[in-house]
């Protein structure tokens, strides 16, 4: 435990039936390293339900949990940035398998399709002047790395099949007009209680329709039935980003 969160050694908490006589046959029965070796845990541990909740450093939120899953604020945003992809797509997204990521692998290919030579395609940029041993070692090395991943990528995607990849196929306009509501606080409390296994409070709620309202302009339904599809995915993308959701 942290002596700096206990106000200092002499506060650091010893069990019972320990004292200055025999606290040194105490021995360690189990370890846990929270982060980063040189810095370790600032709080004292927090146990709920037999879970341990430790705050290590760099700073998170880990869980102990005997085999079960467990979140980080990290993991919570990044479902969070799921639920925005499915329902808003970024239609002009080139995946990864079709698009080198790395900026080395597109100089060189746009260098080349000038009209450069090898050698000259592959310097490095902002090289400048490069120091005599360089450009002797470029010279006479048996492989030119910068070329090869070029030539890998330029293969991989003769050779390799795309993955098929389309848009979620939701239309939540349909779901709401299939069901006859009339008013966004209905709409509202469709969609809790088709992604929630448990209720949000009252004061969630009703900020949740206000923001249907504000979307929509009206809380009538039948007035906004021609622009409802963006305002719904808003909606339930508020939903899934809350921790009733992320945690049910």
């Amino acid at each position: 435990l942290s002596p700096h969160h206990q106000q200092g050694l002499a506060a650091q908490p010893v069990g019972p039936g320990y004292n200055t006589s025999n606290v040194w046959d105490l021995r360690p029965v189990w370890i846990f390293q929270p982060g980063q070796v040189l810095q370790g845990m600032h709080p004292t541990p927090l146990v709920v339900d037999g879970v341990m909740y430790v705050a290590p450093n760099p700073s998170t939120v880990a869980g102990w949990a005997h085999g079960r899953s467990w979140i980080t604020p990290g993991l919570l945003l990044a479902r969070g940035n799921f639920a925005q992809d499915v329902l808003f797509p970024d239609i002009n997204f080139i995946p990864y398998d079709r698009y080198p990521r790395s900026g080395l692998i597109r100089r060189v290919s746009e260098k080349i399709s000038q009209g450069l030579d090898i050698s000259t395609a592959t310097i490095p940029d902002g090289a400048g002047a490069m120091a005599m041993s360089n450009v002797m070692a470029d010279r006479d090395e048996d492989f030119n790395t910068r070329y090869g991943s070029y030539k890998g990528w330029q293969l991989a995607i003769q050779k390799v099949k795309p993955i098929p990849r389309q848009t979620a196929p939701l239309d939540l306009r349909a779901m709401v007009l299939a069901e006859g509501f009339e008013t966004t606080a209905q709409v509202t409390d469709y969609f809790l209680g088709r992604f929630l296994r448990v209720p949000v409070d009252a004061g969630h709620r009703l900020k949740l329709i206000a923001f249907l309202d504000r979307e929509l302009g009206t809380s009538r339904i039948a007035e906004a039935e021609s622009y409802l599809e963006e305002p719904l995915r808003m909606l339930v993308h508020l939903i899934m980003s809350a921790p009733e959701y992320q945690l049910g």
